[in-house]
């Protein structure tokens, strides 16, 4: 085989790897500004990719090697169950925000921790869940009770 045909094939075959790379990655799903009102009224704004679909979900954010403080990610459920999330094949620390049907925040897990695979559960059944980096819920303020409203959370949004 000639030199040139074999660097050929090399050229196109890294060049077919890095296409499907970029299948997965950052910036493939939907994104959406997500709005967090915290008991004390305060109000923060995120941008968030989407996971609604079951693979979208279990490839969550792994492997990323950077999440920005004003990003991350939200996993949309179709109805309300208890839930767990760990960090297999992520590689970065996270912040897990479950979200309950009306909006509000069940609970948060601060600092999960990469790679590990416990369960970090969901206190009681949610609908959603928000992955975001690490050290930002305490930055937010963001708690039990505080509100998360997004297009994708129509429960979310507030009753006039």
């Amino acid at each position: 085989m000639s030199f040139f045909l074999v660097l050929g094939l090399m050229i196109f075959s890294n060049a077919a790897y890095a296409l499907g790379d970029a299948e997965q990655a950052p910036g493939s799903l939907p994104i959406e500004k997500l709005t967090i009102t915290n008991p004390d009224g305060s109000t923060h704004e995120l941008y968030v990719e989407v996971a609604k679909t079951p693979q979208q979900q279990e490839d969550g954010l792994m492997y990323r090697t950077h999440l920005d403080a004003d990003k991350g990610m939200l996993f949309v459920f179709p109805g309300p169950n208890q839930i767990s999330f760990w960090m297999k094949n992520t590689l970065v620390p996270l912040d897990m925000v479950f979200i309950r049907v009306d909006g509000r925040v069940a609970n948060v897990h601060a600092g999960a921790k990469p790679l590990d695979l416990t369960p970090v559960p969901s206190a009681g059944p949610v609908v959603a869940g928000l992955e975001i980096k690490a050290g930002q819920a305490q930055a937010l303020g963001l708690q039990k009770g505080s509100l998360i409203q997004s297009a994708s959370l129509p429960a979310a949004m507030p009753k006039h």
